[in-house]
């Protein structure tokens, strides 16, 4: 996960420039879709709690997303409550697209804040032929008659390699 942390009364000299950047995330939120999430952290890190969709999460464009000092404020669309939430802690995933608010007021709760991703459909192969020709990856499912091929930059190949071990 590729974080940014903040954390309120943390001597990290990084903890002002980590601020920043999640100000300037939030605030590139505006008009955008948002999935709205909270969960009981039971001292769990975010990232490792339930994130799928549970019955109170909610969808909605968000407006006039701003930070000021360690309070998150934003809108609803076409709402004209301004809602409000003082922060201790504040992990951005920038990988992810999200943000992690764990609340002044309740330590225990972490709400998460992501802009929606796509859901991809997995494929369970059976690779019964795997295969490298130049840059591209084949993997090949003979008993379901399938073929994968992947084209991977020298980069993305030495990722792959070093992930197998």
């Amino acid at each position: 996960m590729a974080a940014v942390l903040w954390q309120f009364g943390s001597d990290d000299p990084s903890n002002a420039e980590a601020l920043a950047h999640v100000q300037q995330w939030w605030s590139r939120l505006d008009g955008k879709a948002v999935t709205w999430q909270q969960r009981v952290s039971q001292g769990a890190a975010p990232i490792d709690l339930d994130w799928e969709t549970q019955r109170f999460d909610e969808q909605f464009a968000i407006v006039a997303p701003e930070l000021k000092g360690i309070t998150v404020f934003w809108s609803k669309a076409g709402e004209e409550l301004k809602r409000d939430l003082t922060a201790s802690r504040l992990e951005l995933d920038r990988t992810e697209q999200a943000l992690y608010i764990t609340p002044k007021t309740q330590p225990d709760v972490v709400v998460r804040v992501c802009v929606p991703q796509p859901k991809y459909e997995p494929i369970a192969l059976t690779a019964s032929v795997v295969t490298v020709v130049g840059e591209t990856l084949v993997i090949r499912d003979r008993g379901q008659m399938l073929e994968v091929r992947a084209t991977l930059s020298a980069e993305q190949i030495a990722q792959l390699k070093a992930d197998l071990g």
